[in-house]
């Protein structure tokens, strides 16, 4: 509804109004187009849950909940007040409290990614009194990361989660460009590579993951690429401008790097070793017609194969030999095939690893040593959704993780409890994904797949593991809902979907 200049989202459950911001803070989604039920709106892009009654967040992505305004109900009709002063108003970030110099208490938290900010957030909000240091090998402060692959041409400040005078309000410490080398859990300390030392009395382990590279002849020319950082999307952007672009790798990050690069590069080639890009996540049929609209856009795709050789002149890359025998001249190669856990420092430590580097994680996100803690990228931790011990890399994901470990330390966590939620955006078409399907033995398709608007249900042994949806919102926030109320979902279950796109 609108108040003069101002919209106010109201929600009535029963004899209950609320009045909240309409938008949602992450990245102002229109929340009127979300799902409602039991007490929690959730935003149709993104997943973000918030507290009907209070506007907290209390899902992921974005840091901070809803505002909310004064209701009253009077002779049947429903008045709400708003200040002038906050007219505009529709996010509010919680109230934190600052460090009192008599509690020595410190917690360090290793790596500066969406965790990490969770992570020291949830402490002041919650009122933690001691020291927080952040350790954060990039030199800026804590970013919006799924944009690195999106809009490559961002700048630190731009796509920053909170401006570095945030964190000295809260005294929350950065420590930027400073690489942990060492961590002793015996002693209580950690080394960093410039030779300072940090002690700790509690730890957070959120170094997130590195891009795999191709161990292969050439890959060391100049102009051969992986996208982590800031300082790589910017690189990789500028290098392409009006050149030949190869990305190795069909996956999200190979395929959203090329969307965004279509528009600037004067020719752009997909290798993947699947003939059918995504095809492993999305399925064959989606994937089809995601590379479809790619080819549609200028991208051109070679599927089953991967690069033999990088060839140069001058140590300046200029092409690659593909394993099936053909060559490509390539100014620019972006390499993306996966990445795998920052987690070599802690080699020789007390931590329990699995084979692959991930640490080791219970659903409070401890660890196996006390007064350690993980989250993010690098944890494998138990899916309460479907009761299985996993690894998944999403931002979300990573977000909530950081807030549960907080509240672990503070011993009021009752444990994760999330559903997956991620979304991947394709020359201007954005795809949603709710839910866990690593295994999967049947998809059902509702809509047109062909038309890019469309649910995709994914089972296993007739049980929803995940539903992916494209121009059909708010389809996957509502099954994602439905997964947070009842974890084993049928066909039966989501048959409301039919009527979404009867309309």
């Amino acid at each position: 509804m609108a108040i003069g200049t101002a919209k106010v989202l109201l929600v009535r459950d029963g004899d209950d109004v609320s009045a909240l911001g309409p938008k949602c803070p992450h990245y102002g989604a229109p929340l009127v187009q979300g799902h409602y039920s039991n007490g929690r709106i959730r935003c149709p892009w993104h997943g973000a849950c918030f507290n009907a009654s209070t506007g907290d967040i209390e899902d992921f992505p974005g840091l901070d909940s809803l505002s909310t305004f004064e209701v009253k109900k009077q002779n049947g009709r429903v008045l709400v007040r708003v200040d002038k002063t906050r007219e505009t108003a529709f996010r509010r970030t919680a109230t934190m409290f600052r460090r009192r110099l008599d509690c020595g208490e410190t917690v360090l938290i290793v790596g500066g990614g969406a965790a990490a900010i969770s992570c020291s957030e949830t402490l002041r909000q919650n009122g933690f009194p001691g020291r927080i240091v952040i350790v954060s090998k990039e030199t800026y402060a804590p970013i919006d990361r799924p944009k690195l692959s999106k809009a490559m041409s961002s700048r630190p400040e731009e796509i920053a989660l909170r401006k570095e005078d945030f964190f000295r309000n809260h005294d929350i410490e950065l420590m930027l460009g400073e690489e942990v080398t060492r961590i002793s859990v015996e002693a209580k300390v950690a080394s960093l590579a410039s030779g300072k030392t940090v002690e700790f009395d509690k730890l957070l382990l959120a170094t997130g993951s590195r891009p795999r590279h191709v161990n292969v002849s050439g890959s060391q020319l100049r102009n051969v690429f992986t996208l982590r950082q800031v300082g790589d999307a910017n690189a990789i952007y500028e290098a392409a401008k009006g050149k030949a672009v190869l990305i190795v790798g069909s996956s999200f990050i190979g395929m959203e790097v090329a969307s965004c690069l279509s528009s600037v590069a004067s020719s752009l080639t997909v290798v993947g070793l699947d003939e059918v890009p995504l095809r492993r996540v999305l399925g064959a049929e989606i994937g089809t017609a995601l590379s479809k609209l790619h080819m549609e856009n200028g991208v051109q795709f070679v599927g089953g194969a991967t690069v033999q050789e990088f060839y140069g002149d001058g140590g300046v890359l200029k092409g690659v030999v593909l394993t099936n025998g053909s060559r490509h001249e390539a100014d620019v190669c972006v390499v993306g095939i996966g990445a795998a856990p920052c987690t070599e420092f802690l080699a020789g430590s007390q931590l329990r690893l699995t084979q692959s580097g991930f640490v080791i994680v219970d659903k409070c996100m401890r660890t196996n040593v006390e007064g350690v803690w993980a989250a993010g990228d690098i944890v494998h931790f138990p899916l309460d959704l479907f009761d299985v011990q996993v690894n998944i890399g999403h931002w979300q994901m990573a977000l909530k993780q950081g807030r549960e470990a907080a509240r672990s330390m503070l011993d009021i966590s009752t444990g994760l409890v999330s559903v997956p939620f991620f979304w991947t955006v394709h020359h201007g078409k954005s795809l949603r994904y709710a839910g866990h399907a690593n295994e999967y033995d049947e998809i059902t398709i509702k809509g047109s797949v062909a038309g890019l608007r469309f649910a995709a249900i994914y089972l296993n042994k007739g049980a929803v593991r995940a539903v992916a949806t494209m121009n059909a919102d708010p389809i996957a926030a509502r099954a994602a809902e439905m997964f947070t109320a009842k974890k084993t979902l049928t066909l039966d279950d989501l048959g409301w979907i039919d009527a979404a796109f009867q309309q």
